[in-house]
């Protein structure tokens, strides 16, 4: 997966989307992270790539369609959004 701008060319594989996911996620690769809801050590991106594959998670990649229910901004960093997924059947 080339998910850095070096120029090079590579083939788009499945994961790539969960690969920049990752990179703009700033999980600290050197502590657990609260990311899933639950304490997991997500500093290898495998592990991250799992946990998304998991329930809940999984209906969230290739889903047919999905609409914002309801969004809050707690504070001027964090945005957070309740989103409706419907998932291919």
């Amino acid at each position: 997966t080339n998910i850095y701008n070096d120029g090079k060319k590579s083939p788009q594989t499945t994961d790539d989307g969960l690969a920049l996911l990752y990179l703009f996620s700033t999980i600290d690769p050197w502590s657990p992270s609260n990311y899933f809801g639950v304490k997991r050590d997500l500093g290898q991106f495998e592990r991250f790539r799992i946990m998304m594959y998991s329930d809940p998670f999984v209906s969230l990649i290739n889903h047919k369609d999905c609409k914002a229910v309801a969004e809050a901004y707690p504070s001027r960093t964090h945005f957070i959004q309740l989103l409706r997924v419907e998932p291919k059947s």
